[in-house]
């Protein structure tokens, strides 16, 4: 009977702690009571529970589990995911199937790896800018050429801008429990978003031998490495966008976006972020 009494007031000392520490500190209490319990000292092992459920959290202590936690995941959501999905983008440059899987990996990794605590507000910018600039370095740092720098940074700030306007309907139908209409929603828009991102990119000062009339047509020529039988993009025009973008690395950096929106928008309740 003690023991069920000490449990429920650290069940409810653990409710005055940061949400994020309160499963390190309730096993190293629940520790402590097993202890007091084991040697029969009952009416220790009570005023020792009572006196954690009386008291408020005031500082929270240094644990370097929590603190090695922390890094990670802020190191894992800025630099390891966007460089990953860079990387998977890159590689789908070669096949349209790998392009499409590489999305559906990264949207996998996105529902797996991205913390799920963090409001939508914040999580939104979290998976669209570190991509989107990690993309533009890595170009800029690629080329000499400053059209092509440019062509790269607006394309970018094109894409992330839409990316992140489409986020926020998607998190808007996951919290109406609308899932299957977030994801054609965010896959759709995605795909719109890319598109327009890669014509005004190939269009930045103009660019010699692109036809016009087929840009609506850029993005999924660049993709799937045909033109559909169409006269524009012909197979030179798309050669030429693929030159001056790597379409494929907007499908992997919109999966893992949208994973972790849908999965966290799920999670959070309403009253989180409004």
């Amino acid at each position: 009977m003690t023991r069920r009494l000490a449990a429920l007031l650290l069940a409810l000392a653990a409710l005055r702690w940061p949400a994020e520490l309160r499963e390190d500190m309730l096993a190293e209490w629940s520790a402590e009571v097993h202890t007091l319990a084991g040697t029969g000292r009952h009416w220790p092992m009570l005023r020792f529970a009572a006196s954690l459920a009386a008291t408020r959290a005031r500082v929270r202590p240094f644990s370097l589990a929590t603190t090695a936690r922390r890094a990670w995941a802020g190191l894992r959501l800025l630099f390891v995911l966007p460089v990953a999905a860079l990387a998977v983008g890159t590689l789908g440059g070669w096949f349209p199937l790998l392009a499409i899987a590489g999305a559906v990996l990264m949207a996998v990794l996105g529902r797996t790896a991205v913390p799920r605590r963090m409001p939508v507000t914040v999580l939104i910018p979290a998976v669209t800018v570190p991509g989107c600039a990690l993309y533009t370095v890595f170009c800029a740092l690629g080329t000499s050429n400053v059209v092509k720098s440019g062509q790269y940074a607006l394309g970018n700030l094109v894409f992330c801008a839409g990316l992140t306007l489409i986020l926020a309907v998607v998190a808007r139908l996951v919290h109406r429990r609308r899932q299957r209409q977030a994801w054609l929603a965010g896959i759709v828009g995605a795909v719109i978003a890319a598109d327009v991102a890669v014509a005004v990119a190939v269009s930045y000062l103009g660019h010699t031998g692109l036809h016009p009339a087929g840009a609506p047509m850029w993005f999924v020529a660049a993709i799937t490495g045909t033109g559909f039988g169409l006269p524009h993009p012909n197979a030179e025009e798309i050669f030429t966008i693929r030159d001056i973008l790597d379409p494929p690395i907007f499908l992997a950096l919109a999966g893992l976006a949208l994973g972790a929106v849908v999965t966290a928008r799920a999670r959070i309740p309403a009253t989180a972020d409004g």
